[in-house]
């Protein structure tokens, strides 16, 4: 193999920066399917860096498929034309929060629905954070994965800055199931506009006459109901008659934290007529709908009641109140993710792929 002109760097260069420069060496060399790369520890040597760094590069560019590692006979230069007939990605960790299943229910099991369908054959294995070093727990993960000898991809739901931190610098393919935070500019993303959401319930309830307007919502949609908070603030201009109401999910009897909720804002018949509520989800719609009709009150007409991001698959009955419906539904996003996932795995030096789902407001009555 021809001498390299590599210089070793004064401080080691980080992971994708390494990658980029094995890539181009390989490049450079005009190096043949089937022929030898170096081996890991003569990468550390030649670029100054430590053995389990410069592995990590070779095992990114393994899962890419740019590299074979096969035992005894060393790092191999990939056959384009083989690993066609091999699985882009084998195996799909989904890294979510804890209560991922529970607080999402029906919209998590058709997301992964879709996933699965994008990419078939591949093992999706559902990694739930911990409470506690929740970023030490991906580090795992993303080492094991390194450690794989299939390639590997990851999908972060609505995660953390310094879990997407972690997963862009590895280098492995990875797609967000949420927004990216300022500052993670190489992962792609699918996520639902929010404050859009706020804006278009600001102006359905502003359209009706209502003078004060309570935002019902659960602790465990804190992420995508912050913004829907912030959208209907943006519309209100900061109006003193929006209300956010947090209701703690672990509370018993929770019904009960519902009705003394309404109870604040329904104190007469002259202010329920004027009153606005948003549910976050159908089963806070539901227990609304029941206390109001426990006060006499008929969701419609005597109080304006909508439903944030209804998600339907198929001929499944839409709510019987108003609702936002997203553009896409569960099973499509799921299928959206995992090609932005497998676009990853061949695309890597492209700019992220982006896509914002626009809501619509169904207006049944």
């Amino acid at each position: 193999m021809p001498d390299r002109s590599w210089n070793k760097m004064a401080q080691p260069p980080r992971l994708l920066a390494l990658v980029e420069q094995v890539l181009a060496d390989i490049n450079e060399l005009g190096l043949k399917p089937g022929q030898r790369y170096l081996t890991s520890e003569q990468l550390a040597h030649a670029l100054g860096v430590r053995k389990a760094t410069a592995n990590r590069a070779l095992q990114v560019l393994a899962n890419r498929g740019v590299l074979i590692r096969k035992p005894r006979l060393g790092t191999l230069i990939a056959d384009p034309a083989e690993s066609i007939s091999q699985p882009a990605i084998a195996d799909i960790h989904l890294i979510v929060r804890a209560d991922y299943l529970r607080a999402e229910g029906r919209y998590a099991e058709d997301t992964l629905v879709g996933l699965r369908r994008a990419i078939p054959g591949a093992a999706v294995m559902v990694h739930f954070l911990p409470e506690h070093d929740a970023g030490a727990y991906v580090q795992r993960t993303i080492n094991d994965s390194m450690r794989g000898t299939t390639p590997q991809g990851l999908v972060l739901v609505r995660s953390s800055l310094s879990i997407q931190r972690l997963v862009q610098d590895s280098g492995l393919p990875a797609v967000i199931h949420g927004g990216a935070y300022p500052g993670v500019t190489r992962l792609p993303w699918l996520n639902i506009d929010n404050e859009s959401i706020g804006r278009i319930q600001f102006d359905y309830m502003h359209q009706r006459g209502c003078k004060r307007i309570v935002l019902l919502r659960s602790d465990t949609h804190a992420a995508g109901d912050a913004d829907c908070w912030r959208g209907l603030c943006a519309a209100g201009a900061g109006a003193r008659w929006l209300a956010d109401s947090i209701i703690p999910a672990d509370t018993a009897p929770f019904a009960e934290q519902v009705d003394a909720v309404l109870s604040l804002y329904l104190d007469s018949k002259t202010t329920s007529s004027t009153t606005g509520i948003i549910a976050s989800s159908e089963k806070l719609a539901d227990l609304a709908c029941e206390a109001l009709r426990r006060r006499g009150l008929t969701p419609g007409s005597d109080v304006q009641l909508t439903i944030n991001t209804v998600h339907r698959e198929g001929n499944q009955s839409p709510p019987s109140l108003p609702h936002i419906r997203m553009g896409m539904a569960p099973g499509e996003q799921g299928e959206a993710l995992g090609r932005m996932l497998l676009h990853r795995t061949t695309q890597s030096d492209e700019a992220p792929m982006q896509e914002m789902i626009e809501p619509v407001l169904v207006d049944v009555n």
